[in-house]
């Protein structure tokens, strides 16, 4: 404030700058004598934040500047992101005078030094250190600090023991004692009137979510649910409650089905987050849903279990594989339900190197078939196989022998690369003929003689099934023939039955003797093809020696290149001989 005063009788006119405080508070003019210089005052409003730590944050500052006695208004409340206001300057402080205080860190030497005998000074210094207008004070002697004093508030004296002389009768105070009996006063006297203000916030609450297993190890990052917000607001974490998490190292793990949210901060051994002394207040392991507090940084915490698996093995009598493993049950939860016998059980095996196997089910090994998962292992079964004697596929051959079990012709297949239990016949599809005809000989079949299972079904390996035939050894008698009596059947001989002959001849009859198989040619040319195989046809006393010269026999005619009397001697031997079989004598060709 420039004001314009007279001084004294000279109506000398002086521009002055004058306390506004001063003058207010004096209401009246002042002298000459009595006008001091106005000063510069400023008043600041604090934002503050006051720390779960306890230690303090200034958010901001607004500063009134003026001359001292001007009239200030605080400035409002603020809004701070992640903080809240807890308390506002009384009404009383939202305006007043400004008031020209010392600024902090202001120094002053008392006007009174004294000096020793040594010739150094003695006196006392006061520093301001807050905006409360604290003051600090030194005793200097001897050109260095003999005493510092605590910080004294406005009206507040020094309670130091050692130097200082405390009185609690009137004067109340405290007093230095110095050398050479000089005395200062430790007493904050000062009239600092402070304008300044606070407004104090505190952090905002938050809701943090933490993944841990059975044993407090963390599984995944934590997620900040609700970051910073209001007091009062309700919080959920349920969308950050994932029911399996599988970790950077391919590991699954499952929820919890019982106790899936921790209800200390300790799991297992271990602490999940970190509680130092200085912020009990502020950190808490509370439910999954709830309110924000201030100041209150809240963790739920899911506990996890790692799943289980159950693996298959498929091995030999002599423990080495014969198939890959199969995992039956991959990463499921604990305590769920498997099988392996379902559909990882195979009866039999066949190897790619054409090994058939089958199972030994007594040797079956390892973890049970049918159980629980269980957290954190992998069970193993293991299915025991012993190898099959035999090809994979199985044939039915037929061979042909003669008694002497010499082949008469190649093996047949008559069924070929079918599965077990797959009937079969080898007496169709001309698999068993009655006769074969070889080498020039003709074989007939000895049924009696059949060697295995004609009919039934294809077992595991090769079915073989052996006709054994007889060779027929044959002779060619050449000569007139007249059929007689000894074509008729003797009594109780059984009847001959016509039947065509299966070695395909065209001109050939075959006369069948039910009971001992014959052949018999009875055509034209008279010749007569008598079996000796199993029978002689005469008995040994009646036997007769023939002659038998078929090469001198004329096709169709019996003309021959012999003599007539030759001829005629082969004749009756061959006519008697016939006649002699044919007399009363069962006919045995």
């Amino acid at each position: 404030m420039i004001a314009v005063y007279s001084v004294g009788d000279s109506n000398e006119t002086v521009t002055m700058l004058y306390d506004l405080a001063h003058i207010l508070k004096e209401g009246k003019t002042e002298t000459g004598s009595q006008v001091i210089d106005s000063q510069y005052a400023h008043q600041s409003t604090f934002y503050i934040a006051k720390n779960p730590d306890a230690s303090y944050t200034k958010l901001a500052t607004w500063v009134n500047e003026g001359w001292s006695g001007q009239a200030y208004t605080i400035s409002g409340e603020r809004q701070f992101e992640g903080y809240e206001l807890t308390s506002s300057p009384t009404d009383a402080q939202k305006s007043g005078i400004l008031v020209a205080n010392p600024p902090v860190g202001f120094k002053w030497i008392d006007s009174t030094v004294y000096t020793l005998k040594d010739g150094s000074k003695q006196y006392r210094e006061g520093e301001i250190v807050d905006i409360a207008g604290s003051v600090v004070y030194r005793i200097y002697q001897h050109n260095q600090v003999a005493y510092t004093s605590q910080p004294l508030a406005p009206g507040e004296y020094a309670t130091d023991a050692g130097p200082l002389r405390v009185t609690k009768n009137a004067p109340i105070g405290s007093r230095f004692e110095g050398d050479e009996g000089h005395a200062f006063k430790i007493q904050n006297n000062s009239k600092y009137a402070s304008t300044d203000v606070a407004y104090y916030y505190v952090p905002q609450g938050t809701v943090t979510v933490h993944y841990v297993d059975t044993e407090g190890n963390i599984i995944a990052d934590a997620v900040v649910d609700t970051e910073k917000t209001a007091s009062g607001t309700e919080y959920s974490t349920t969308d950050h409650k994932p029911t399996s998490i599988t970790t950077k190292d391919g590991k699954v793990y499952y929820l919890k089905p019982q106790d899936e949210v921790a209800t200390s901060n300790l799991v297992g051994e271990k602490s999940i987050v970190d509680i130092t002394d200085a912020n009990k207040a502020y950190t808490s392991v509370v439910g999954e849903t709830g309110t924000v507090e201030a100041s209150t940084n809240k963790h739920v915490i899911y506990i996890y279990e790692q799943a289980g698996s159950v693996l298959v093995h498929y091995v030999n009598e002599a423990g080495h594989a014969i198939k890959k493993d199969v995992v039956d049950t991959d990463n499921q939860p604990a305590n769920s339900s498997y099988d392996t016998a379902v559909d990882n059980k195979p009866n039999r095996i066949l190897t790619d190197d054409g090994i058939l196997y089958e199972l030994v089910p007594e040797k079956t090994s390892g973890a049970q078939e049918q159980g629980k998962v269980v957290a954190g292992q992998t069970l193993e079964v293991t299915y025991v196989y012993k190898e099959v004697v035999a090809p994979a596929k199985d044939d039915v051959i037929v061979h042909y022998v003669d008694e002497a079990g010499n082949p008469v012709q190649g093996d047949a297949v008559d069924t070929k690369g079918a599965d077990v239990d797959t009937p079969y016949d080898t007496t169709d599809n001309n698999m068993k003929p009655t006769t074969i005809v070889a080498n020039g000989k003709t074989y007939e079949l000895v049924p009696e003689k059949t060697q295995g299972d004609e009919t039934g079904k294809v077992v595991a390996g090769t079915t073989e099934v052996t006709y054994v035939y007889t060779d027929l050894v044959t002779e060619t008698i050449t000569g007139g023939v007249t059929p007689s009596e000894t074509d008729q059947p003797e009594p109780n001989e059984p009847a001959k039955t016509p039947v065509k002959d299966t070695t395909g001849s065209t001109d050939t009859t075959a006369v069948v003797n039910e009971s001992e198989p014959t052949t018999k040619k009875a055509d034209t040319s008279d010749k007569v093809v008598i079996n000796v195989a199993n029978k002689p046809v005469v008995q040994p006393e009646e036997k007769a020696k023939v002659a038998v010269n078929a090469s001198k026999e004329l096709p169709q005619t019996g003309e021959t290149h012999a003599d007539e009397s030759a001829l005629g001697l082969v004749s009756l031997a061959a006519a008697g001989v016939l006649s002699f079989m044919g007399m009363g004598k069962k006919r045995e060709d």
